[in-house]
Protein backbone atom coordinates (compact mmCIF):
# COMPACT_ATOMS: atom_id res chain seq x y z
CA UNK A 1 0.00 0.00 0.00
CA UNK A 2 1.41 3.36 -1.02
CA UNK A 3 1.67 5.84 1.81
CA UNK A 4 2.65 9.48 1.88
CA UNK A 5 4.23 10.04 5.33
CA UNK A 6 3.19 13.65 5.72
CA UNK A 7 -0.48 13.16 4.85
CA UNK A 8 -2.86 13.65 7.73
CA UNK A 9 -5.47 10.96 8.27
CA UNK A 10 -8.42 10.63 10.60
CA UNK A 11 -6.25 8.48 12.82
CA UNK A 12 -3.80 11.36 13.19
CA UNK A 13 -6.60 13.74 14.10
CA UNK A 14 -7.92 11.24 16.62
CA UNK A 15 -4.49 10.82 18.24
CA UNK A 16 -4.15 14.62 18.42
CA UNK A 17 -7.56 14.93 20.09
CA UNK A 18 -6.65 12.24 22.64
CA UNK A 19 -3.44 14.11 23.48
CA UNK A 20 -4.94 17.59 23.38
CA UNK A 21 -7.61 17.12 26.05
CA UNK A 22 -5.25 16.24 28.93
CA UNK A 23 -2.65 18.68 27.57
CA UNK A 24 -5.14 21.55 27.78
CA UNK A 25 -6.13 20.63 31.33
CA UNK A 26 -2.52 20.25 32.49
CA UNK A 27 -1.58 23.58 30.88
CA UNK A 28 -4.33 25.40 32.76
CA UNK A 29 -3.54 23.56 36.00
CA UNK A 30 0.19 24.33 35.93
CA UNK A 31 -0.44 27.93 34.90
CA UNK A 32 -2.95 28.47 37.72
CA UNK A 33 -0.64 26.90 40.31
CA UNK A 34 2.29 29.08 39.27
CA UNK A 35 0.15 32.21 39.13
CA UNK A 36 -1.24 31.49 42.61
CA UNK A 37 2.31 31.61 43.96
CA UNK A 38 2.83 34.91 42.15
CA UNK A 39 -0.55 36.15 43.46
CA UNK A 40 0.67 35.74 47.03
CA UNK A 41 3.77 37.81 46.24
CA UNK A 42 1.60 40.37 44.48
CA UNK A 43 -0.52 40.79 47.60
CA UNK A 44 2.55 41.71 49.65
CA UNK A 45 3.68 44.10 46.94
CA UNK A 46 0.39 45.94 46.54
CA UNK A 47 -0.47 46.14 50.23
CA UNK A 48 -1.52 49.66 51.32
CA UNK A 49 -1.59 50.92 47.73
CA UNK A 50 -4.55 52.80 46.27
CA UNK A 51 -5.04 50.68 43.12
CA UNK A 52 -4.63 47.39 44.98
CA UNK A 53 -6.40 45.00 42.59
CA UNK A 54 -4.98 46.65 39.47
CA UNK A 55 -1.43 46.29 40.81
CA UNK A 56 -1.92 42.64 41.76
CA UNK A 57 -3.32 41.59 38.38
CA UNK A 58 -0.79 43.69 36.49
CA UNK A 59 2.01 42.02 38.41
CA UNK A 60 0.56 38.56 37.75
CA UNK A 61 0.08 39.23 34.04
CA UNK A 62 3.71 40.25 33.65
CA UNK A 63 4.79 36.76 34.76
CA UNK A 64 2.27 35.07 32.49
CA UNK A 65 4.69 34.76 29.56
CA UNK A 66 7.35 32.98 31.62
CA UNK A 67 4.87 30.62 33.24
CA UNK A 68 3.07 29.94 29.96
CA UNK A 69 6.35 28.80 28.38
CA UNK A 70 6.97 26.36 31.24
CA UNK A 71 3.35 25.20 31.32
CA UNK A 72 3.31 24.45 27.58
CA UNK A 73 6.31 22.14 27.89
CA UNK A 74 4.89 20.30 30.89
CA UNK A 75 1.45 20.09 29.27
CA UNK A 76 2.89 18.57 26.11
CA UNK A 77 4.83 15.89 28.00
CA UNK A 78 1.96 14.97 30.31
CA UNK A 79 -0.56 15.15 27.47
CA UNK A 80 1.43 12.66 25.37
CA UNK A 81 1.88 10.32 28.34
CA UNK A 82 -1.78 10.39 29.33
CA UNK A 83 -2.96 10.21 25.73
CA UNK A 84 -0.89 7.16 24.80
CA UNK A 85 -1.63 5.54 28.17
CA UNK A 86 -5.33 5.87 27.37
CA UNK A 87 -4.81 4.37 23.91
CA UNK A 88 -2.93 1.45 25.49
CA UNK A 89 -5.45 0.87 28.29
CA UNK A 90 -8.43 0.87 25.89
CA UNK A 91 -6.62 -1.49 23.51
CA UNK A 92 -6.87 1.20 20.85
CA UNK A 93 -3.12 1.09 20.45
CA UNK A 94 -3.35 -2.60 19.53
CA UNK A 95 -6.12 -1.81 17.06
CA UNK A 96 -4.07 0.91 15.44
CA UNK A 97 -1.11 -1.45 15.11
CA UNK A 98 -3.42 -4.02 13.51
CA UNK A 99 -4.53 -1.37 10.99
CA UNK A 100 -0.91 -0.88 10.01
CA UNK A 101 0.07 2.15 12.10
CA UNK A 102 3.48 1.56 13.64
CA UNK A 103 4.65 3.26 16.81
CA UNK A 104 6.93 5.64 14.95
CA UNK A 105 4.01 6.51 12.64
CA UNK A 106 1.84 7.31 15.67
CA UNK A 107 4.63 9.59 16.86
CA UNK A 108 3.97 11.81 13.83
CA UNK A 109 0.85 13.63 15.18
CA UNK A 110 2.54 14.07 18.58
CA UNK A 111 5.58 15.49 16.75
CA UNK A 112 3.35 17.96 14.91
CA UNK A 113 1.96 19.15 18.23
CA UNK A 114 5.50 19.45 19.60
CA UNK A 115 6.49 21.54 16.58
CA UNK A 116 3.51 23.86 17.17
CA UNK A 117 4.46 24.20 20.86
CA UNK A 118 8.09 24.92 19.90
CA UNK A 119 6.99 27.70 17.52
CA UNK A 120 4.77 29.23 20.21
CA UNK A 121 7.55 28.92 22.78
CA UNK A 122 9.96 30.53 20.31
CA UNK A 123 7.83 33.68 20.44
CA UNK A 124 7.53 33.45 24.23
CA UNK A 125 11.23 32.86 24.92
CA UNK A 126 12.40 35.20 22.20
CA UNK A 127 10.29 38.28 22.86
CA UNK A 128 7.45 38.05 25.37
CA UNK A 129 9.45 36.64 28.28
CA UNK A 130 12.40 39.09 28.33
CA UNK A 131 10.14 42.13 27.91
CA UNK A 132 7.63 40.97 30.53
CA UNK A 133 10.38 40.20 33.04
CA UNK A 134 11.73 43.71 32.60
CA UNK A 135 8.26 45.22 32.99
CA UNK A 136 7.74 43.22 36.18
CA UNK A 137 11.02 44.45 37.66
CA UNK A 138 10.06 48.00 36.70
CA UNK A 139 6.67 47.68 38.41
CA UNK A 140 8.24 46.30 41.59
CA UNK A 141 10.71 49.19 41.64
CA UNK A 142 7.94 51.74 41.18
CA UNK A 143 5.76 50.32 43.96
CA UNK A 144 8.57 49.67 46.45
CA UNK A 145 9.97 53.13 45.84
CA UNK A 146 6.79 54.79 47.07
CA UNK A 147 6.22 52.22 49.80
CA UNK A 148 9.72 52.67 51.21
CA UNK A 149 9.38 56.45 51.26
CA UNK A 150 5.93 56.46 52.82
CA UNK A 151 5.66 53.75 55.49
CA UNK A 152 2.11 53.20 56.75
CA UNK A 153 1.55 55.17 59.95
CA UNK A 154 5.28 55.52 60.58
CA UNK A 155 7.90 58.24 60.69
CA UNK A 156 9.96 59.67 57.87
CA UNK A 157 13.30 61.12 59.02
CA UNK A 158 15.73 62.77 56.62
CA UNK A 159 18.85 64.73 57.51
CA UNK A 160 20.70 66.16 54.53
CA UNK A 161 23.05 69.11 54.55
CA UNK A 162 21.62 72.02 56.50
CA UNK A 163 18.09 70.61 56.80
CA UNK A 164 16.54 67.98 59.06
CA UNK A 165 12.95 66.87 58.48
CA UNK A 166 10.84 64.59 60.65
CA UNK A 167 7.37 63.59 59.41
CA UNK A 168 4.98 61.59 61.57
CA UNK A 169 1.73 59.70 60.92
CA UNK A 170 2.11 59.04 57.19
CA UNK A 171 -0.82 57.62 55.17
CA UNK A 172 0.59 56.26 51.86
CA UNK A 173 -2.75 56.07 50.05
CA UNK A 174 -3.28 59.82 50.29
CA UNK A 175 0.39 60.82 50.85
CA UNK A 176 -0.82 62.84 53.83
CA UNK A 177 0.76 63.10 57.28
CA UNK A 178 -0.24 64.31 60.72
CA UNK A 179 2.82 66.24 61.92
CA UNK A 180 6.05 67.66 60.54
CA UNK A 181 9.14 69.17 62.14
CA UNK A 182 11.77 70.97 60.04
CA UNK A 183 15.04 72.34 61.38
CA UNK A 184 17.28 74.31 59.03
CA UNK A 185 20.50 76.25 59.55
CA UNK A 186 21.93 79.09 57.45
CA UNK A 187 25.50 80.32 56.79
CA UNK A 188 24.95 83.49 58.86
CA UNK A 189 24.31 81.46 62.02
CA UNK A 190 20.53 81.72 61.96
CA UNK A 191 18.49 78.58 62.48
CA UNK A 192 14.78 77.92 62.16
CA UNK A 193 12.71 75.22 63.83
CA UNK A 194 9.29 74.80 62.26
CA UNK A 195 6.44 72.54 63.34
CA UNK A 196 3.22 71.94 61.47
CA UNK A 197 0.20 69.66 61.16
CA UNK A 198 -2.17 68.45 58.46
CA UNK A 199 0.10 68.30 55.44
CA UNK A 200 0.82 66.06 52.47
CA UNK A 201 3.78 64.99 50.32
CA UNK A 202 4.09 65.25 46.56
CA UNK A 203 6.36 62.87 44.64
CA UNK A 204 7.49 63.81 41.15
CA UNK A 205 9.10 61.28 38.80
CA UNK A 206 12.80 61.81 38.07
CA UNK A 207 12.97 64.48 40.79
CA UNK A 208 15.28 63.69 43.74
CA UNK A 209 13.03 65.67 46.09
CA UNK A 210 9.70 65.17 47.80
CA UNK A 211 7.69 68.33 48.36
CA UNK A 212 5.82 68.90 51.58
CA UNK A 213 2.85 71.22 51.89
CA UNK A 214 1.62 72.04 55.42
CA UNK A 215 -1.52 73.97 56.31
CA UNK A 216 -1.13 74.68 60.06
CA UNK A 217 2.37 75.97 60.88
CA UNK A 218 4.17 77.26 63.98
CA UNK A 219 7.71 78.60 63.45
CA UNK A 220 10.49 79.39 65.97
CA UNK A 221 13.47 81.26 64.62
CA UNK A 222 16.73 80.87 66.57
CA UNK A 223 19.54 83.35 65.96
CA UNK A 224 22.91 81.97 67.05
CA UNK A 225 26.60 82.56 66.49
CA UNK A 226 29.80 80.73 67.49
CA UNK A 227 30.92 81.16 71.09
CA UNK A 228 34.49 81.64 72.30
CA UNK A 229 35.01 77.87 72.84
CA UNK A 230 33.41 76.77 69.61
CA UNK A 231 29.83 75.72 70.47
CA UNK A 232 26.95 77.60 68.91
CA UNK A 233 25.11 79.68 71.53
CA UNK A 234 21.58 80.97 70.97
CA UNK A 235 21.38 84.78 70.97
CA UNK A 236 17.69 85.44 70.29
CA UNK A 237 14.41 83.67 69.77
CA UNK A 238 11.62 84.80 67.49
CA UNK A 239 8.31 82.92 67.34
CA UNK A 240 5.86 83.51 64.50
CA UNK A 241 2.83 81.93 62.89
CA UNK A 242 2.12 81.14 59.28
CA UNK A 243 -0.75 79.60 57.36
CA UNK A 244 1.41 77.63 54.95
CA UNK A 245 4.75 75.88 54.72
CA UNK A 246 6.22 74.46 51.52
CA UNK A 247 9.60 73.12 50.53
CA UNK A 248 11.62 70.19 49.25
CA UNK A 249 13.08 67.35 51.24
CA UNK A 250 15.67 64.95 49.80
CA UNK A 251 14.09 61.62 48.92
CA UNK A 252 15.63 58.16 49.04
CA UNK A 253 14.93 57.27 45.42
CA UNK A 254 12.33 58.77 43.12
CA UNK A 255 13.97 58.02 39.81
CA UNK A 256 12.33 55.93 37.15
CA UNK A 257 13.49 52.36 36.61
CA UNK A 258 16.46 51.79 34.36
CA UNK A 259 16.09 51.02 30.68
CA UNK A 260 15.76 47.43 29.46
CA UNK A 261 18.90 45.48 28.62
CA UNK A 262 21.03 45.39 31.75
CA UNK A 263 21.31 41.58 31.64
CA UNK A 264 21.03 38.84 29.05
CA UNK A 265 17.65 37.73 30.50
CA UNK A 266 16.11 40.97 29.21
CA UNK A 267 17.41 40.60 25.66
CA UNK A 268 15.28 39.32 22.77
CA UNK A 269 16.34 36.59 20.37
CA UNK A 270 17.42 39.13 17.76
CA UNK A 271 19.47 41.11 20.29
CA UNK A 272 21.13 37.90 21.51
CA UNK A 273 21.85 36.71 17.98
CA UNK A 274 23.44 40.03 16.98
CA UNK A 275 25.18 40.48 20.35
CA UNK A 276 23.87 44.04 20.78
CA UNK A 277 22.19 44.79 24.13
CA UNK A 278 19.61 47.60 23.89
CA UNK A 279 20.07 51.10 25.30
CA UNK A 280 23.86 50.85 25.10
CA UNK A 281 24.24 48.42 28.01
CA UNK A 282 27.38 46.31 28.30
CA UNK A 283 26.77 42.58 28.78
CA UNK A 284 29.48 39.91 28.74
CA UNK A 285 29.72 38.14 25.37
CA UNK A 286 29.92 34.81 27.21
CA UNK A 287 26.63 35.57 28.99
CA UNK A 288 24.95 36.56 25.72
CA UNK A 289 26.16 33.41 23.96
CA UNK A 290 25.12 31.18 26.86
CA UNK A 291 21.62 32.66 27.00
CA UNK A 292 21.14 32.34 23.23
CA UNK A 293 22.22 28.68 23.22
CA UNK A 294 20.13 27.97 26.33
CA UNK A 295 16.96 29.18 24.63
CA UNK A 296 17.72 27.21 21.46
CA UNK A 297 18.35 24.03 23.45
CA UNK A 298 15.04 24.50 25.28
CA UNK A 299 13.22 24.63 21.94
CA UNK A 300 14.98 21.50 20.66
CA UNK A 301 14.16 19.70 23.91
CA UNK A 302 10.46 20.34 23.20
CA UNK A 303 10.78 18.41 19.94
CA UNK A 304 12.25 15.49 21.89
CA UNK A 305 9.48 15.39 24.50
CA UNK A 306 6.92 13.20 22.61
CA UNK A 307 9.35 10.31 22.08
CA UNK A 308 10.60 10.60 25.66
CA UNK A 309 7.06 10.61 27.04
CA UNK A 310 5.92 7.61 24.99
CA UNK A 311 8.80 5.50 26.29
CA UNK A 312 7.51 5.84 29.85
CA UNK A 313 3.93 4.69 29.18
CA UNK A 314 4.06 2.08 26.39
CA UNK A 315 6.53 -0.47 27.71
CA UNK A 316 6.98 -2.77 29.55
CA UNK A 317 3.25 -2.81 30.42
CA UNK A 318 0.27 -1.44 28.51
CA UNK A 319 -1.30 -0.25 31.77
CA UNK A 320 1.38 2.00 33.33
CA UNK A 321 1.04 2.76 37.00
CA UNK A 322 1.50 6.13 38.71
CA UNK A 323 5.20 5.50 39.25
CA UNK A 324 5.80 5.43 35.50
CA UNK A 325 4.16 8.84 35.16
CA UNK A 326 6.13 10.12 38.13
CA UNK A 327 9.39 8.83 36.66
CA UNK A 328 8.62 10.53 33.35
CA UNK A 329 7.80 13.84 35.00
CA UNK A 330 10.90 13.73 37.19
CA UNK A 331 13.07 12.95 34.18
CA UNK A 332 11.68 15.85 32.17
CA UNK A 333 11.77 18.30 35.08
CA UNK A 334 15.20 17.10 36.15
CA UNK A 335 16.71 17.62 32.72
CA UNK A 336 15.10 21.05 32.46
CA UNK A 337 16.53 22.04 35.83
CA UNK A 338 19.91 20.59 34.85
CA UNK A 339 20.01 22.85 31.79
CA UNK A 340 19.26 25.88 33.94
CA UNK A 341 22.04 24.97 36.36
CA UNK A 342 24.55 23.98 33.67
CA UNK A 343 24.16 27.19 31.68
CA UNK A 344 25.18 29.21 34.75
CA UNK A 345 28.71 27.85 34.35
CA UNK A 346 28.82 29.15 30.78
CA UNK A 347 27.52 32.64 31.55
CA UNK A 348 30.80 33.56 33.19
CA UNK A 349 32.89 31.74 30.60
CA UNK A 350 34.01 28.92 32.92
CA UNK A 351 32.86 26.18 30.52
CA UNK A 352 31.86 26.29 26.85
CA UNK A 353 28.20 25.87 25.91
CA UNK A 354 28.87 22.73 23.89
CA UNK A 355 29.91 21.02 27.12
CA UNK A 356 27.18 22.34 29.43
CA UNK A 357 24.22 22.40 27.01
CA UNK A 358 24.76 20.69 23.68
CA UNK A 359 26.55 17.56 24.87
CA UNK A 360 23.86 16.64 27.47
CA UNK A 361 21.13 17.28 24.90
CA UNK A 362 22.91 15.15 22.30
CA UNK A 363 23.38 12.28 24.76
CA UNK A 364 19.73 12.40 25.83
CA UNK A 365 18.56 12.57 22.20
CA UNK A 366 20.68 9.56 21.21
CA UNK A 367 19.41 7.49 24.14
CA UNK A 368 15.75 8.40 23.56
CA UNK A 369 15.79 7.98 19.78
CA UNK A 370 17.71 4.69 19.84
CA UNK A 371 15.44 3.33 22.56
CA UNK A 372 12.35 4.48 20.67
CA UNK A 373 13.61 2.87 17.43
CA UNK A 374 14.29 -0.38 19.25
CA UNK A 375 10.77 -0.31 20.69
CA UNK A 376 9.10 0.56 17.39
CA UNK A 377 10.80 -2.39 15.65
CA UNK A 378 9.52 -4.94 18.13
CA UNK A 379 6.80 -7.37 16.92
CA UNK A 380 3.42 -5.76 17.26
CA UNK A 381 4.81 -2.20 17.08
CA UNK A 382 6.18 -2.18 13.55
CA UNK A 383 4.26 -2.17 10.26
CA UNK A 384 4.48 -0.92 6.69
CA UNK A 385 3.42 2.50 7.89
Amino acid sequence: MYFRPFTFTRIDLYVISVIFRPMRNIFLFVLIILECVRFRLGLNLAMHQENFFALVFTYMSQWLALYAGLAMQMALAVGVMLGFARLAQNRELDALHALGFSLHRLLFPAGVMALAIAIADFCVLGWLQPISLYNSASLVHQVQRVASLLPEGGDFFISAGDKTVLIDGIAPKSNSFKKIFVYQTYPDGKGTATGGTSGHLTIVDDDPNQYYDVADVRMIQVVAKPGPDGPILPQAYNASSSSELKGPVQAIDTSNFRKRGESEWEMTFWELATGTPPQGFKVKPSAIGAELNYRIVQLLFILLLPALAILFVVEPRRNPGPFRFLAGLLTILGFHQFLGMAVSFSRGGAFPVWLTLWLPLAVLACVVLLRFRWLSLKPGFSSAR
